[in-house]
């Protein structure tokens, strides 16, 4: 009996191949669209080394500044004063870490030619608690040597090979914006898709001395990270926060800051490097905006190949309105009937999943091979700063997808079919 129905389903498929082959794209780009989404999303808020603390970091990445005479607000990114007397030893909170935004600088060998464009993170000695990178030699430069101000430096694997010619080079120096630096540590390259740690040098912002009055101000040029000891923390580190605030306000003279729609998560983070700090700080809204565009990213990126799926399957089952007449002609009944289109279906289906799945995985391949490009092109250091974001494919998410594609595939036909199996033969005869 098997043997007939698929005999039966491929003569369908060869009779209509065109509708055939649109369901069958039609499936695969939606399993695929739902696999690329998942996977965007895993990037952007899963635990990624050497971002493992994502689920319990908030960030504080600038201030609004008011001034009672002036008519305008400034927005500016935090100084090490409201670091240190705002923000560090907050309640709830079990790592506290400021850094500066990525930056681009020179490093080279004293006295020779080999130096390259890299790109550089200034941070306190809590930095390598907060994220956890993959030290191969060495160690972090430490609370003493920051607050020392001690020129040491980590570097990140690729980087070492490219100025010394190996990775072991803890105790050897070499020049950030010809500033001499001793390596303490060497570390695994990281992925540029670890946008909130990613760097290839690393050294402590005490050794900015030309910064010094700037960073003492209230107008700076850091970020900073919490690590709460647990999500539930939440609330407290943000009720701590306006109180020390408040606090901190009171010492001032003739200006005010506040720290607008902020604390704010891991993903709400990735909002204001893509609104810019100005705009997420000075509008209420922006936040609000971009979880809507999220979700309604989301939703298109489902429902739009579905409905497309969906359409195509019933205009497939539209056109064999006359095949079914026949076959009840012949003697079909009504379950014979179903039974051919839920295995036609599935077939389809399960082609359109592996197609599925083949199409996420190119898709993907091409986003990682994008990404080492987009480090090659950043930095003449350049290195293997790639995820392999195929490790990411998840067969759960697949299963999901193809489930609901195939209940979407057998709704749609098993629909007009039922209808049409309650027809007499004359009227289903009479469709085409």
């Amino acid at each position: 009996m098997i043997k007939i129905y698929m005999r039966q389903v491929i003569q369908v498929m060869k009779s209509n191949p065109f509708m055939s082959i649109i369901s069958i794209i039609g499936t695969a780009l939606a399993i695929a669209m739902v696999m690329c989404v998942v996977i965007i999303d895993k990037v952007k808020n899963d635990p990624l080394a050497p971002e493992v603390n994502r689920d319990r970091s908030l960030f504080v990445v600038g201030t609004t500044v008011n001034y009672p005479n002036a008519s305008q607000e400034s927005n500016s990114l935090l100084s090490v004063k409201v670091i240190e007397q705002v923000i560090r030893g907050i309640e709830g909170a079990e790592i506290v870490t400021g850094y500066n935004q990525l930056v681009t600088n020179y490093v080279s060998l004293r006295g020779t030619t080999n130096g390259a464009i890299a790109n550089v993170i200034a941070s306190d000695h809590e930095f390598f608690r907060a994220f956890e990178y993959d030290f191969i030699y060495g160690e972090p430069f430490t609370e003493s040597d920051f607050k020392s101000a001690i020129n040491k430096a980590v570097i990140c694997e690729s980087t070492a090979k490219r100025l010394f010619g190996t990775a072991d080079v803890v105790g050897e120096t070499f020049n950030i914006d010809f500033k001499e630096y001793m390596v303490c540590g060497v570390v695994k390259d990281v992925s540029l898709l670890a946008s909130r740690s990613y760097a290839e040098v690393w050294y402590p912002y005490t050794t900015v001395t030309d910064q010094a009055e700037f960073i003492k101000g209230i107008m700076g040029m850091y970020m900073c990270c919490i690590v709460a000891k647990d999500k539930e923390m939440f609330g407290v580190i943000r009720a701590d926060l306006d109180k020390r605030l408040e606090e901190f306000n009171k010492g001032l003279d003739n200006m005010r800051i506040s720290f607008h729609n902020q604390p704010c998560t891991t993903s709400e983070v990735d909002d204001i490097f893509s609104l810019g700090l100005n705009r997420y700080l000075e509008f209420d809204n922006n936040r609000r905006e971009a979880v809507l565009f999220d979700v309604l990213l989301i939703l298109v990126a489902l429902l739009v190949p579905g409905i497309n799926l969906s359409s195509t399957t019933q205009s497939r089952m539209r056109r064999r309105m006359e095949e079914i007449g026949v076959r009840k002609v012949f003697g079909a009944t009504r379950m014979d009937i179903i039974k051919q289109i839920l295995l036609e279906n599935l077939i389809m289906t399960l082609l359109g999943g592996f197609l599925g799945l083949v199409i996420a995985y190119l898709g993907v391949t091409i986003i990682s091979d994008m990404v080492a490009g987009a480090v090659v092109v950043l930095t003449a250091v350049g290195g293997d700063a790639m995820l392999d974001m195929r490790s990411m494919i998840s067969i759960d998410v697949f299963v999901l997808a193809f489930v609901f594609c195939l209940i979407l595939n057998l709704v749609s036909a098993l629909v007009p079919a039922w209808l049409t199996s309650k027809q007499s033969v004359v009227k289903a005869l009479g469709r085409q």
